[in-house]
């Protein structure tokens, strides 16, 4: 059988996230299959994938694609992986964030984040979480405001663990992070069920992040499409961004049930996003989207626009709300 050749995109990557690439994608080919191979140029690559896709309003990028992406050579073969918070979906592909009204299922496929930020998860024992629940991060959401305000009390009574903490996300290569990193690892360990709402984007890395600690993801995020390779609904619990002050009855109710939940996340996760299984995924979630695309890449500059145009105003329009209400909440 002959290799699937991938080629990614790393040109446009700064020399830090170039140099992290690289390592990920040699620890991926090696543990990896043999029915994969890593591409030197996008030529010879059945698929081109991109990790970075510039969208610039001003640059006439919202509707269009980067000069510079190989979708302009070979549109039907070149594909997104696409980690930024607020994303368009113009090139077909893989999204962290891609809110629900914008998702195509004939051209996207959700997906985990490309690279790591905290290097120090590991898979904990269930024995270590004292805590019910868990949230350590930054207000980058409003409903991160209201989730940090409305379970305080149970918090202070023992049930949870809140911590309102700087971004690791844009300190990713900072040494000087290390201490921050631990303490968030620590955090995770200590808890059954981790608060994974909504940030900047839709998605948060700490959803795999949980996944991969052996811990329940708590998923706040009403307009996020979760990758389909996982089974949701026997390793996580989903609740409504307005029901977080219901959030400590839901947990108790469902304390019972986490030692099961926990492990089945440590599974899914390595079954879908370990270093071993992330690529062959990744590659059938990409010959999925050419199995089932319903037109050619081609002409999706023609209909692009008319088609996402309506649900881009309102996802742009929510985005400048939830903006002013983050300048604009209390100080805590």
């Amino acid at each position: 059988m002959t290799a699937t050749s991938l080629y990614f995109e790393l040109e446009t990557c700064d020399r830090y996230h170039r140099a992290d690439w690289e390592d990920r994608l040699a620890a991926w080919f090696a543990g990896g299959t043999a029915a994969l191979r890593r591409a030197a140029r996008a030529a010879d690559a059945e698929f081109v994938i991109e990790p970075q896709t510039w969208h610039s309003f001003l640059g006439g990028r919202i509707f269009g694609v980067a000069p510079s992406s190989h979708y302009a050579q070979r549109p039907d073969a070149t594909f997104a992986w696409d980690s930024g918070d607020f994303p368009t979906g113009r090139l077909p592909g893989l999204f962290c964030s891609l809110s629900r009204r914008l998702f195509d299922p004939a051209r996207h496929r959700s997906f985990c984040y490309p690279l790591r930020v905290n290097p120090l998860i590991a898979e904990y024992p269930l024995t270590e979480a004292r805590y019910l629940f868990g949230f350590s991060g930054n207000v980058t959401a409003p409903v991160r405001a209201r989730l940090l305000t409305e379970l305080r009390p149970a918090a202070d009574a023992g049930l949870g663990l809140l911590r309102q903490t700087g971004s690791l996300f844009t300190r990713i290569y900072d040494p000087g992070a290390d201490v921050e990193r631990a303490r968030f690892a620590d955090d995770l360990r200590q808890c059954r069920f981790i608060l994974c709402p909504r940030g900047n984007g839709l998605s948060s890395i700490r959803l795999f992040e949980t996944m991969e600690a052996t811990r329940v993801p708590v998923i706040i995020s009403d307009a996020l499409v979760l990758p389909q390779c996982v089974n949701w609904a026997d390793c996580s619990i989903i609740v409504p961004e307005a029901k977080i002050a219901h959030l400590p009855n839901i947990l108790e109710a469902r304390a019972a049930d986490w030692p099961r939940l926990a492990a089945n996340a440590r599974r899914e996760w390595a079954r879908c996003f370990a270093p071993a299984t992330l690529l062959p995924n990744l590659v059938a979630q990409v010959k999925d989207i050419v199995c089932i695309r319903r037109r050619s890449e081609k002409n999706q500059k023609y209909f692009f626009p008319f088609h996402v145009l309506p649900d881009f105003a309102l996802v742009q329009a929510k985005r400048a709300h939830r903006t002013l209400q983050n300048y604009w909440r209390p100080a805590t």
